[in-house]
C-alpha cells in the first residue's frame, strides 16, 4: 500500500508541475499575441500616416507643377506677343 501511495503522489506531483509548465506557456503565448496585436496597431497607424503625408506631398507637387504651367503660358503668351509687336512695327528699330 505505501508503495501505490507514493506512487499516486508522485503521478500527482508530476501532474501539477505540467500543469504549472502549461499555464506558463500559455500565459507566454498571450503575452505574445498582445505583443504582435499592439505591434499590428502601430504599423496601420505608420502607414495610415504615411498615406496622408504622400497625399498632402502630391498635393503640394500638383500644384507647384501648375503653377510652373502658368508661368510657361505667361511666359509663351508674351513671348508670341513681342514677335507680333515686333513684325507690326515693321522690324528692330528701323528709324
Amino acid at each position: 500500500m505505501p508503495d501505490e501511495t507514493s506512487q499516486l503522489l508522485r503521478r500527482m506531483d508530476m501532474t501539477e508541475r505540467n500543469q504549472t509548465d502549461l499555464a506558463k506557456s500559455i500565459t507566454a503565448l498571450v503575452q505574445d499575441v498582445a505583443e504582435l496585436k499592439l505591434k499590428d496597431a502601430v504599423n496601420a497607424a505608420r502607414e495610415e500616416a504615411r498615406d496622408e503625408w504622400r497625399s498632402r506631398t502630391e498635393k503640394r507637387l500638383n500644384s507647384i507643377y501648375g503653377l510652373g504651367w502658368w508661368v510657361l503660358a505667361t511666359f509663351g503668351s508674351l513671348t508670341i506677343a513681342a514677335i507680333a509687336n515686333l513684325l507690326y512695327r515693321g522690324g528692330a528699330g528701323v528709324p
